[in-house]
């Protein structure tokens, strides 16, 4: 007895809550605040929606609509039915820019209330949709990312989608099934191609690239592989590749090459042949070798000579000699015919002896 008495209490909670005529506690003028406001027919498609969104989640839509009637006998649903026409009035009041609301202050229902907003704002389909097409021709990406210039030519498709109701189909039959998949697949090809059509020239490649695929891919899926193209643009190249560039790049030419090293992706004046090597590059590391060398030969060879210079005695050996004469450049660069004449000064009796002397 008792689970059957709390079952109906439940019904009649879940009643009450799809009750057009209840209110929550929380709710007041200042529940329902809209991002956009509106400001006149360039804004009302958008707006209109978002409202509708909102009041059907108070279920509340019935009021706008004039499907949610006054009663007329009883005393307790009328004074329940204005609370709510009047709370209605306040967030349609508090969603519009304050010229507006001014305008429809003294306006006894919702319902009427958005009646007028349609009469004034909502213009005519023809022109609209006129409208509409012309932007997206005019829409164009002009230096903004990818996914902000795909967001703005996606927002005039959903537009256009919603003008352009098709009539319902009751009796689905195969034919129909492949005619509708046809019909979807030519409105997507559409809509890559105006999508494609408008982006930067430095995509010319990947738009190329893009178009030769078959089928050809979803306008969602090419923006997804335009976005990263774009992302790698930013890891591995200072900014976006320029038209120029990018057209050589897709070229195969070589005309931005550089001048000193051959290689591309870089400007003479920051060539690593010119600035340096960085730390981490195993030239850099070549080139502190070398220069360790020479820095070596030529301390001996000052050495050396500060010995001689003093009037001190020094021995070498044959390999010691020899040793000596490499590590100084001049005698290191030298050619065979010049190491040849080298020995001569000393004399061929040198090559005898254990020990060669000097001083």
């Amino acid at each position: 007895m008792a689970s059957t008495s709390d079952a109906t209490s439940g019904n009649n909670q879940s009643l009450l809550f799809q009750n057009p005529l209840f209110l929550h506690p929380s709710d007041g003028p200042r529940t329902l605040v809209m991002n956009e406001k509106l400001i006149g027919a360039q804004n009302y498609r958008s707006w209109k929606r978002s409202i509708e969104i909102a009041l059907s989640t108070k279920r509340k839509l019935g009021f706008i609509r004039g499907t949610v009637p006054r009663s007329t006998d009883d005393v307790n649903l009328q004074e329940q039915w204005d609370t709510c026409n009047n709370l209605v009035i306040s967030w349609l009041m508090n969603n519009v820019s304050e010229s507006i609301a001014k305008s429809i202050m003294f306006i006894g229902t919702a319902y009427a209330i958005w009646i007028q907003l349609e009469t004034r704002f909502a213009l005519s389909n023809g022109s609209h949709k006129y409208k509409l097409n012309r932007e997206t021709y005019d829409t164009v990406q002009s230096g903004r990312p990818v996914s902000e210039y795909f967001t703005s030519m996606k927002c005039i498709w959903e537009e256009l989608d919603s003008m352009n109701e098709l009539p319902r189909i009751v009796n689905i039959t195969p034919e129909i099934v492949v005619f509708l998949n046809a019909l979807n697949t030519q409105k997507e090809e559409q809509r890559l191609f105006q999508f494609l059509n408008r982006l930067d020239d430095h995509f010319s490649h990947q738009r190329s690239q893009l178009l030769l695929n078959s089928p050809l891919p979803s306008v969602e899926t090419a923006c997804a592989l335009l976005q990263q193209e774009e992302s790698q643009r930013g890891v591995f190249g200072s900014g976006q590749l320029g038209v120029q560039s990018t057209a050589l790049y897709s070229k195969g030419e070589n005309k931005d090459k550089c001048t000193i090293c051959g290689f591309k992706w870089h400007p003479p004046d920051k060539c690593w042949e010119k600035v340096g090597y960085p730390t981490w590059h195993y030239k850099y590391k070549q080139n502190q070798k070398g220069k360790a060398i020479q820095k070596n030969g030529s301390s001996n060879v000052r050495k050396t000579a500060a010995l001689v210079e003093n009037g001190g005695h020094v021995v070498f050996t044959s390999k010691q000699f020899e040793q000596l004469m490499k590590s100084i450049p001049q005698f290191n660069q030298a050619n065979d015919e010049n190491a040849g004449q080298m020995e001569h000064p000393f004399g061929e009796g040198c090559q005898n002896q254990e020990g060669i002397g000097l001083g």
